[in-house]
């Protein structure tokens, strides 16, 4: 899905035999009551990744840096809107968002473009750069933070 792709009439064909076919599961983690199972389809992700790329979220020019390990609910949905869209995704090290230090260093090594995170890391990144004034500059190239926990929020930057 990316701007210089072209599409051929068969590869049409082989899209619309699997669009209705389920892509993968997640799990909630039943904190508001019984879990739950939730089948994606191809279609559901395709419109994900869509989505995503008409509101300008995610484009083929994206990094976008991540901490979710590929057991949490989050890690295939990323993947369902950042590579169809043609974005990176780099997924930092177990615990590697709550070290803010190696975290915005990844932010700066990668160049990345969008930080997906959880709330909890807002307050720290904030208390971190109160100390280390010359480190803000390391975000210097998000665009976009997002974060999602029991509610979600984009913020463009």
């Amino acid at each position: 899905m990316t701007e210089n792709s072209t599409i051929s009439d068969d590869d049409l064909n082989i899209l619309s035999t699997i669009v209705g076919k389920r892509a993968f599961l997640t799990c909630t983690s039943g904190t508001t009551g019984k879990p739950k199972i939730i089948v994606h389809t191809h279609k559901t992700a395709l419109w994900q990744a869509f989505a995503q790329r008409m509101a300008n979220l995610v484009s083929h020019i994206d990094i976008v840096v991540t901490w979710v390990s590929s057991l949490f609910v989050l890690h295939p949905i990323e993947m369902s809107y950042t590579w169809p869209n043609g974005a990176s995704l780099v997924v930092l090290k177990e615990g590697g968002n709550m070290d803010v230090d190696y975290l915005t260093r990844s932010i700066k090594r990668y160049q990345a473009t969008y930080l997906l995170t959880t709330p909890v890391v807002l307050p720290m990144l904030t208390n971190f750069f109160r100390q280390l004034l010359d480190t803000a500059q390391r975000l210097n190239t998000l665009r976009i933070l997002s974060t999602s926990g029991k509610c979600f929020l984009i913020l463009y930057i």
